[in-house]
This record gives C-alpha cells, sequence and structure tokens, in this order.
C-alpha cells in the first residue's frame, strides 16, 4: 500500500501553550527541537518522537499533561516543534512503524523520547511510504532546519 505524507507544522509549543490549530484528524506527528541536534549512534538528529493517532490535534495536549519525558524535555529546552500528517484508510499505526523503521536505520536507535514501539494492526513491511515535502528523516539531521 502506497501512503503519500504530506507533512504540516511546525507549530511551536511549550509546558503552557500548545498551538490551537492542528487538526483532529488520524495521522502520524513528529516532535523536534528547535534548539540543537540530539545524538545518535549513526550521527546526530533533532527528531526526538514519533507517534500516532486517530485524533492527532488532541495528541499533542495529551503529551503535555501526560508525559514526563516529553515536559521534562519541554522544562530543558522551553519549546519543541509539532509536525503532523493524514494518513488515510485506518492505517496511522503501520504508518508509524515504517517511520520508526527509517529512522532507525538511519540513525541507529529509535528518537530517544520514545519508551515503546506500539504494535501495527497489519504486516507495515507492505506499506511505502513517501514524504513529499519533508525528506524524512533525513530533513531532521540538518541544522538548516533552525533557521525560523
Amino acid at each position: 500500500m502506497y501512503v503519500d505524507l504530506q507533512w504540516q507544522g511546525p507549530r511551536i509549543f511549550s509546558e503552557n501553550r500548545t498551538p490551537e490549530t492542528v487538526p483532529n484528524y488520524s495521522g502520524v506527528y513528529l516532535i523536534s527541537s528547535r534548539k540543537g541536534l540530539y545524538s545518535y549512534p549513526n550521527g546526530k538528529s533533532a527528531l526526538a518522537y514519533i507517534g500516532s493517532s486517530m485524533d492527532v490535534g488532541s495528541r499533542l495536549n495529551q503529551h503535555v499533561d501526560e508525559s514526563k519525558r516529553i515536559v521534562a524535555q519541554l522544562r530543558e529546552e522551553g519549546t519543541l516543534r509539532f509536525w503532523w500528517a493524514r494518513v488515510g484508510y485506518g492505517s496511522h499505526d503501520c504508518v508509524e512503524q515504517v517511520l520508526f523503521d527509517e529512522f532507525e536505520e538511519w540513525h541507529g536507535k529509535a528518537p530517544f523520547l520514545n519508551q515503546i514501539r506500539p504494535p501495527c494492526s497489519r504486516d507495515h513491511r507492505k506499506f511505502v511510504v513517501r514524504s513529499w515535502n519533508i525528506a524524512f528523516p533525513y530533513y531532521f539531521s540538518s541544522s538548516a532546519q533552525f533557521n525560523d
């Protein structure tokens, strides 16, 4: 199955302020640094978290309210970036797994804020994911992204 991702964002968020413009649809999302690159076994990346949800807009608020790891990172950095893309066919969980595979292949391990890797409802290896406006995961390895 082919899935084309049109990434939206980034929206900047903090512990006290989350964007109101994130839509409530099924999709995948990313959380990245605004300030620098994190060290991974195979290089550096600003990407800190990969996720998916049936309601992307509400997930950001849940993370800020409930995730101790994300809140701790927000306290350290002040703000983070939130990216999202719509995923149709009820396959957001499988697309998340493809993004995990690509990131782990490129950087040698999962994003450091991800504690678990939720299962996919189908065989995610049958999915071909293309990101049209961000070269995932390569974009997050470049310091050029910090030119706000």
